[in-house]
């Protein structure tokens, strides 16, 4: 959990790649399910999906997508 907030805040600092935030989403999205708090995972998981179709580079959005396709919820 805490890497996967270290990650959120760095990428919060970066205005112009909106992948990078929906990326941390979709890590802070795993850690919660590793902790067990599926719910949590849930509403990180939904921020990475709206996030990630800001982004207008579509291998970009295969990336991250393919990895939230993947969390155990």
């Amino acid at each position: 959990m805490h890497h996967a907030r270290r990650c959120l805040d760095n990428a919060t600092l970066v205005t112009d790649e909106p992948w990078l935030l929906a990326s941390a989403y979709e890590g802070l999205a795993r850690a919660y399910c590793v902790a067990g708090d599926k719910a949590a995972a849930a509403e990180w998981a939904a921020k990475a999906e709206t996030q990630i179709d800001l982004d207008p580079d579509p291998d970009n959005r295969e990336i991250v997508d393919r990895d939230i396709a993947t969390l155990p919820l």
